[in-house]
């Protein structure tokens, strides 16, 4: 009935897996060292320019928040001082009927670098570290970018 050669299907497989292997006609399971390098290397190229990029955008974002802040503080002072002092002062530490500057933070400090493309008001200016939002004595109002 059974061959003296071959005892169970286990062998049997065993057989035709090695043979397959020695033929080549067998898929490899898992990946190899080079390709596990090649997807490392992907990785490690898409994250160094995409990390910059992120950077930027989230200085740039905190930089945003921080001008429409000081330009909204300004704002209320400017009402202030036009209205001739009626109402409650915004701020009575700055504000006043002569002129007041609101300045906003550090942006190069606060995120590590300087912030390009903002607007403050009408002006737009190439990479800076701070805005500032002068008052005047009518209640104008003026932004300056450093």
């Amino acid at each position: 009935m059974h061959s003296p050669l071959v005892k169970s299907k286990l062998q049997i497989e065993l057989l035709r897996s090695l043979a397959q292997r020695k033929s080549g006609t067998m898929a490899a399971k898992g990946f190899t060292l080079v390709e596990l390098m090649i997807v490392v290397a992907v990785v490690g190229i898409l994250s160094a320019v995409a990390l910059p990029r992120y950077l930027a955008a989230r200085a740039a974002a905190g930089a945003g928040a921080s001008i429409s802040e000081q330009v909204a503080l300004a704002k209320e002072c400017g009402t202030f001082v036009t209205s001739g002092g009626v109402g409650q002062n915004p701020d009575t530490a700055k504000c006043n009927t002569t002129s007041s500057d609101y300045t906003t933070i550090n942006w190069e400090t606060t995120y590590g670098q300087k912030v390009a493309g903002l607007k403050c008001l009408l002006s737009t200016t190439s990479p800076a570290s701070s805005a500032t939002i002068n008052v005047n004595s009518t209640g104008g109002l003026t932004c300056t970018m450093t």
